[in-house]
């Protein structure tokens, strides 16, 4: 009989960009409060525990029964499938103006950017990711976005914007054979992301970089392993 489970996750992550317990000056200049209150350096969560509104996660197994005539039975038998599907929406990142405009030497590549405009993304288009010049895929639109005046801080916030969402299927398949009465082999075959769904990763948010507003990674394709097990 087959079994399956699903879930639905609904969250917002807050927080600072910086962490909990960082100081509000440093002499290094990394790694501290960016604006002269907290308050402005708390907004979405971002890397590595990113604010991820949507979340989705579904099981289910089917044995398949046994069959009465003998090829059916040796060859289809006793098969067990289970498959894992996961969704997630876009994960927040921040657009920075990789330059040191608030004068304060701190953060210098990670402080805030201006936004000019309300179109704050492209066409999300992702069909020219392997070129290296002359791409038209832009995620986030760089008309929306500027460096703030010389001594002044941007006016965004951390994760104000969202990468692409994703899904992904694995797949298990296994049966054990019986030998003899303490004897049996175990086959098992697994698969992650078994429909080799392109998955793409957020995109460069540095609006002083060449490829801003632009996917350029993606999490893993397709991974297969099998296995076989002696068991006495």
């Amino acid at each position: 009989m087959p079994r399956q489970s699903s879930e639905y996750t609904l969250s917002h992550c807050i927080g600072t960009s910086i962490g909990s317990g960082t100081l509000l000056q440093s002499s290094a200049g990394n790694g501290v409060y960016l604006t002269p209150t907290r308050e402005g350096d708390v907004g979405n969560c971002t890397a590595p525990a990113a604010d991820v509104r949507h979340i989705v996660n579904a099981t289910g197994i089917i044995n398949v029964p046994k069959f009465s005539k003998p090829v059916m039975d040796i060859l289809a038998s006793n098969w067990r499938v289970s498959g894992i599907l996961n969704v997630a929406s876009g994960s927040a990142f921040t657009v920075v103006s990789g330059v040191d405009a608030a004068l304060n030497g701190k953060n210098a590549l990670t402080q805030y950017a201006n936004q000019v405009a309300d179109k704050v993304y492209g066409n999300q288009c992702t069909d020219d990711l392997r070129k290296s010049s002359g791409f038209t895929c832009l995620w986030l639109n760089p008309a929306a976005f500027g460096r703030p005046a010389d001594g002044a801080f941007g006016n965004l916030r951390p994760g104000t914007v969202y990468g692409p969402g994703n899904w992904t299927l694995n797949a298990g398949l296994s049966r054990t054979f019986r030998i003899k009465e303490a004897q049996n082999i175990e086959f098992r075959a697994e698969g992650t992301n078994i429909l080799n769904h392109a998955n793409f990763l957020n995109p460069n948010g540095n609006i002083t970089n060449s490829q801003f507003g632009r996917i350029q990674s993606a999490l893993p394709g397709r991974v297969m392993q099998f296995g076989l097990k002696y068991l006495f």
